[in-house]
């Protein structure tokens, strides 16, 4: 993978510029407002790309962006963002931490909408009506967040615009869970498997790998949240902690320079062998072979 060029002080913008934990702008008046180098940040983000074209790296997949395209990222993955363009981006970017959101932006189905997800899809090509309303809705994101008299309240009102037309590109949501019990246990599930591998680090290993350890650090029994996560994501607690596990090891196998052993510690294995059948079990291939391949292409 190239080295992403042009990086600009988002962190900059973003702390002495948003007095609440949010901002939007323009891409084109930023020295780059996509380009990164390869890390999780602190914040969430939503870009819609109008102009330019470019690769988006995260966790162990890529997506090619061209022309219209809306992007998600979070807190949750890794990424980065590699230009192709002759030309500089153009478009429009809105970024966001923990402390802006509220309970709007977290119930329903806005809290397994792709701003919070770690794994799914992060990127959405839009047809031309699509973006022409898009682009409205973030002139009015950059115009109220300059205003004198900004109200975060209208921002989170055009946010949850943005995420319901994400929702409705997004074929794979499902649509017929009402019960919002239900649902409230699901996004709880969902942060709590993202916030434990968020720990995971070099002195870190990943403590929670059972469907038990889940379900006892959620209050409520085995049998209930996998009921639950049946009916409102199709899968069982075992096949998200599976997959989502599956993503880390891919992305720190591409991404991390440590050696196997030490990626199965981290990823809560007590022998590199182990991780290596569960590895090979759920892709097919060893895990030096995925990293040797995917080395030799980037």
């Amino acid at each position: 993978m190239k080295a992403a060029r042009n990086n600009y002080p988002i962190l900059t913008v973003l702390n002495t510029s948003a007095k609440s934990g949010y901002y939007a702008g323009k891409m084109q008046d930023y020295t780059s407002a996509l380009s990164k180098g390869y890390s999780r940040r602190n914040f969430y983000k939503i870009s819609l790309l109008t102009v330019g074209e470019g690769t988006l790296y995260y966790t162990d997949k890529q997506a090619r962006i061209t022309g219209y395209t809306l992007v998600f990222t979070n807190p949750l993955i890794s990424y980065s963002y590699e230009s192709q363009s002759a030309e500089k981006e153009q478009g429009y970017f809105c970024i966001f931490t923990d402390q802006f959101i509220n309970g709007q932006l977290r119930e329903g189905k806005l809290a397994t909408s792709p701003l919070f997800k770690a794994g799914g899809i992060h990127t959405f090509a839009l047809n031309e009506k699509t973006a022409i309303f898009l682009i409205s809705i973030f002139e009015r994101l950059v115009d109220e967040t300059h205003s004198e008299d900004c109200k975060p309240d209208l921002l989170r009102a055009y946010i949850q615009l943005i995420m319901h037309e994400a929702l409705k590109l997004d074929s794979a949501m499902p649509t017929n869970v009402s019960d919002s019990s239900k649902l409230r246990l699901t996004d709880l599930f969902l942060k709590l498997l993202e916030s434990k591998f968020a720990e995971c680090g070099p002195n870190h290993e990943l403590k929670f790998r059972s469907a038990q350890q889940f379900a006892q650090g959620l209050s409520v029994h085995p049998n209930h949240l996998n009921r639950v996560l049946k009916t409102t994501t199709g899968k069982s607690t075992t096949q998200h902690i599976s997959e989502r596990l599956l993503i880390e090891a891919k992305s720190r196998l591409l991404h991390d320079n440590r050696n196997i052993a030490e990626i199965a510690y981290i990823l809560g294995f007590s022998h590199a062998s182990n991780f290596l059948i569960f590895f090979k079990r759920h892709t097919g291939r060893s895990a030096n072979s995925f990293r040797k391949s995917h080395a030799a292409n980037s």
